[in-house]
């Protein structure tokens, strides 16, 4: 018999149906890549992949910064709180600030 025991199944179906929560900050712009209705009787365009960046280090470091931003601002730049957000230890979030220049300033800074 290979068909798999239901409570199995039924939790296979489970997982596979919850969603992970999306995060609400605003993502690069080069992600998406817009799409103008197409005219009637026209052949689709080919897919073209968006344009890659010029230096993979400074673009990431530029989204992990923004992402920092934002999760300091949300919890009025308590670091422990914004760590406890992102996943990471107060550690970390120094270490991560320091790296990508943000002053501790506070939430008035911005």
């Amino acid at each position: 018999d290979l068909d798999p025991p239901s409570e199995d199944l039924s939790a296979v179906r489970s997982a596979l149906s919850t969603r992970a929560p999306v995060p609400d900050f605003p993502g690069p712009g080069s992600w998406t890549v817009p799409v103008s209705p197409p005219s009637p009787g026209a052949a689709p365009a080919p897919w073209q992949a968006p344009a890659l960046p010029l230096d993979l280090s400074t673009y990431l470091d530029q989204i992990e910064r923004g992402i920092l931003l934002e999760a300091l601002r949300r919890t009025r730049f308590n670091r422990t709180a914004a760590g406890q957000l992102l996943g990471l230890n107060l550690r970390q979030i120094r270490y991560r600030m320091e790296r990508l220049n943000i002053r501790d300033d506070g939430p008035d800074a911005f």
